[in-house]
């Protein structure tokens, strides 16, 4: 008995008939059926491009396959098993390789002479060859397996591929083109997928006319009878053919059924899965959610059928979005919620089966009230205008209000502060303005904002900078003769940081008082001025400084350095020998810098020229004048003596001189004179003298010396006569002349007489004199400008009033011509006066001119409004009337 085939086709109505027409003749045209089955099936797919994309896939992998196979696989198969040459042997066999696909091996035989192949070889290379190559079934069968398994949603692991060849491969050999092999079976497929809810159809057969077979249905290994699960499941039997219909479908008749059919003491069974197909349907159906901006967003979407159905995201109007790892389902998720993600998304399942579902959810994304920054210090300088903003985000309506140190600031028209808000795409910017900032606004403002979905803060530190405060506490702590320690506090630093403080220090007394600094680092409250003078007076300061400027600087503070030794020696030293056992010297203080404190006097020192002795010195103590003098007596006659200077203070001497050397005079010279005044005049005075004729050698000559006013000493020679006076001309009335004389003999000039002062009088022109120091021109003139504004002023106060008389005149006789005009037509209107008028003070303007032409003195009064007078009722009123009074020829403004 051969095997009988169980052949499934999802048909709507298979009967009996149809399964009996299904022969060896009609089974060869199947194969055209099922490839416009399979294009019908692809053309009516939704995902045509996916399907053609997969098609694709299919073909190039089954070329690829034969490729390999064709040019790799029997090319090694020839070398290894003949050791012939593939090229030789595949021009010899290739009538015996298309024969092969004719399912007969004569040719194969026939050809072995010819191939020149030994008898083994031929035996298992002609099988082999034809098992390989008829019809393609290894490949084919193996590609088709994956293809179909893969459109079902199965995925192959690599044990499941490797054991699939494998039985393709034996499964291809048994239909080989060896001699005797019967004729191979095929399975049909007639109509489309078992989907639940359809009816399919299946007929178990012999390919050859059997008498009395027995068909019996197996699912799963247990037997089936046509009276199960209400009559879905329908057997019918008949002598070559046995059915089995099952309809309508429940995804419960998924298996494995088993026809058997048994004649005799043979049977034969064969076995075919039916896999039915199920429509997705929801296990969890997303819907709506609303959630806060940054939050992240988890919908799920699930749904079940068979093939599992896949699971699509997509924002509506937008790219799908790529679905969770979940067979069963998929998750859609959001990272970090933002407001641009609002908006409608689809959820689609389909597995190819009806139209597949969907469902439509919307995602809100709220934004609660938030800024971006918590915390900020501004800093503007004392003075200016400043301006804090909070940018606030969230969804309207979005309210913000102000707070200074916590406590909630009142926007009136008389408070300091100035509140701006203007709308922005994401929320609200909120401005706080001061416009002109002081100390009391350094504070801590918040802005807090607020919407239906939260609130949020933000702190703003505002610092008001300003340049320092003055230090404080300025002490001197030690003072050496070249440098000082001081010391300070620390100031406020005018809410900027101190970056340094500046030392200001100058002499106060004595010198050039220029100013000089030092830097000291804002971490030192101290610092050592150094390089200042010996003994010398200075003042101090301390000035803090940040990144605004200076601040005032401290209160200033005085110190003494301490003295040193002078640095220098007396200058303009000049001796000269006064007679045989004097020296007069002369000098005058070294420069004022090289004192180093103050000069308590000077040590003029002598000896012999040739002596090697130290110096003999005299102490002369520091007069007023700049030049100082002294003389030397007790000294040897005829000798030579070396002088030098030095001056001293309270800490020792300084330096000497240069030595000077001095002859004594061989005798004495003359003594001073005495000189007396004889008279006086405004340019001249004269004078006269007596002198002692004690010295042996005689006088030889006088000279007189004379000083104006403290200026420099002139020096007139006078040659020694009977004469003793002498009178001085060309000189300036009014001055003060200081007068002394010297006598002169061979030997030398003596000492000078005592100074007279002599005052002369102001009768000449004096050059000197100042005219705005003098009264009687001052005063006289002085008067004479005060008449001159004077009468300017009057002058111009009369021609301003002239004009104005005039204006006033000419408006007057312009408005009585219209008056008196329309007398002629209507009568004149006058107002009666009541006692309850408040009586109108008047104004008067003389003027030289009346309306009628004389030249008489009139007057024109105009009324002018009592205080508390009602001017707005004034104006209310018609235009006054004018009329003329002729006992007084005045003219009166009217009362209405």
């Amino acid at each position: 008995m051969k095997a009988p085939i169980l052949r499934f086709a999802s048909i709507q109505c298979l009967d009996d008939a149809a399964f009996k027409a299904c022969r060896v003749r009609l089974r060869r045209c199947f194969p055209i059926g099922i490839c416009f089955l399979l294009t019908s099936q692809t053309l009516r797919s939704s995902e045509f491009v996916s399907e053609t994309r997969q098609l694709e896939t299919y073909f190039l992998s089954l070329v690829l396959a034969l490729a390999i196979h064709g040019m790799l696989t029997l090319p090694a198969l020839l070398v290894v098993f003949s050791r012939a040459h593939y090229r030789s042997f595949f021009s010899n066999i290739g009538l015996t390789l298309v024969t092969a696909f004719g399912t007969s091996s004569s040719t194969v035989t026939s050809l072995e002479g010819k191939v020149g192949l030994n008898t083994l070889v031929v035996r298992l290379l002609a099988p082999l060859l034809a098992t390989l190559n008829k019809d393609g079934t290894a490949i084919y069968m193996t590609v088709n397996t994956v293809f179909f398994a893969q459109r079902s949603g199965y995925h192959f692991t690599f044990l499941d591929l490797l054991a699939t060849s494998t039985v393709t491969m034996i499964v291809s050999s048994a239909t080989a083109g060896i001699p005797g092999q019967n004729e191979t079976n095929h399975l049909f497929l007639h109509t489309t997928q078992p989907v639940v809810g359809t009816q399919v159809s299946a007929a178990c057969t012999t390919v050859e006319a059997v008498q009395n077979v027995r068909f019996r249905w197996f699912k799963n290994g247990r037997l089936l009878t046509g009276s199960e699960r209400d009559g879905r499941i329908r057997l019918r039997t008949f002598p070559e053919v046995s059915t089995l219909v099952i309809g309508p479908l429940e995804e419960g008749d998924s298996g494995n059924y088993t026809c058997t059919g048994t004649a005799g003491v043979k049977s034969d069974s064969y076995t075919q899965t039916l896999y039915v197909l199920v429509p997705p349907k929801w296990i969890q159906e997303p819907s709506d959610v609303s959630v806060r901006e940054g939050d992240n967003v988890t919908v799920s979407c699930s749904a079940s059928g068979k093939p599992p159905p896949a699971i699509k995201w997509k924002r509506k109007g937008g790219k799908a979005q790529a679905p969770d790892n979940n067979t069963h389902g998929g998750t859609l998720k959001i990272s970090k919620a933002i407001t641009s993600l609002s908006g409608v998304y689809v959820c689609t399942a389909d597995n190819g089966l009806t139209g597949g579902l969907e469902r439509n959810i919307r995602i809100s994304v709220f934004v609660p009230a938030r800024f971006e920054e918590k915390f900020m210090v501004q800093t503007v300088r004392r003075g200016e205008g400043a301006t804090l903003q909070c940018q606030a985000i969230g969804d309207s309506p979005l309210e913000v209000t102000w707070s200074q140190d916590k406590k909630r600031l009142i926007f009136a028209p008389v408070t300091r502060y100035e509140k701006f808000e203007s709308n922005t795409e994401n929320g609200v910017t909120s401005e706080l303005v001061i416009p002109t900032t002081d100390r009391s606004d350094a504070a801590l403002y918040s802005c807090v904002a607020k919407n239906e979905y939260g609130s949020d803060e933000r702190n703003i530190k505002l610092l008001v900078v300003e340049v320092p405060a003055q230090p404080l506490d300025l002490r001197i702590l030690e003072v050496w003769s070249r440098k000082v320690n001081v010391i300070w506090s620390e100031p406020y630093s005018g809410n900027s940081p101190i970056s340094n403080y500046i030392v200001h220090y100058w002499r106060d007394r004595d010198g050039a008082h220029r100013l000089m600094e030092q830097t000291v680092p804002s971490s030192q409250t101290s610092a050592t001025i150094s390089e200042l003078h010996p003994g010398t007076s200075y003042s101090l300061t301390v000035t803090a400084q940040n990144e605004v400027g200076q601040g005032p600087p401290s209160d200033p503070v005085r110190f003494l350095t301490a003295e040193e030794e002078p640095g220098g020696s007396p200058t303009d030293v000049w001796a000269a020998a006064k007679g045989p056992t004097s020296i007069a010297v002369s000098w005058k203080p070294p420069p004022r810098d090289l004192w180093n404190g103050v000069l308590k006097g000077y040590y003029v020192g002598y000896r012999a020229a040739e002596s090697s002795q130290p110096y003999s010195f005299k102490t002369v103590e520091t007069v007023a004048d700049n030049s100082q003098e002294v003389t030397l007596v007790g000294l040897t006659k005829s000798s030579r003596y070396s002088v030098i200077v030095k001056a001293f203070n309270a800490i020792g001497s300084g330096p000497p001189s240069e030595a000077l050397l001095v002859r004594t005079l061989d005798g004495d010279v003359p003594l001073p004179p005495a000189l007396t005044l004889i008279s006086s005049k405004d340019s001249a005075f004269k004078v006269k003298w007596t002198h002692s004729k004690a010295t042996t050698a005689p006088v030889t000559g006088y000279t007189l010396h004379y000083q104006k006013n403290s200026g420099p000493w002139h020096h007139i020679p006078v040659v020694a006569s009977d004469d003793t006076s002498y009178t001085l001309t060309d000189l300036d009335g009014g001055a003060t002349y200081k007068v002394y004389l010297t006598a002169s003999n061979q030997f030398g000039r003596g000492g000078g007489s005592e100074a007279i002062i002599i005052n002369t009088t102001n009768q000449g022109h004096d050059w000197n004199w100042v005219f705005y120091k003098d009264p009687s021109l001052v005063v006289p003139a002085a008067s004479f400008f005060i008449a001159f504004l004077v009468v300017i002023t009057v002058v111009s106060v009369c021609i301003k009033k002239t004009k104005a008389h005039k204006a006033l005149e000419k408006s007057l006789e312009a408005e009585k011509r219209q008056n008196y005009g329309e007398a002629a037509q209507q009568q004149q209107r006058y107002i009666d006066v009541t006692e309850k008028r408040t009586r109108s003070d008047y104004a008067t303007i003389q003027s030289r001119r009346s309306l009628s032409g004389s030249y008489k003195i009139e007057e024109l009064r105009s009324a002018v409004p009592p205080r508390g007078y009602n001017t707005t009722e004034a104006k209310d009123r018609r235009r006054s009337s004018l009329r003329k009074s002729s006992a007084s020829s005045h003219l009166y403004d009217s009362a209405a």
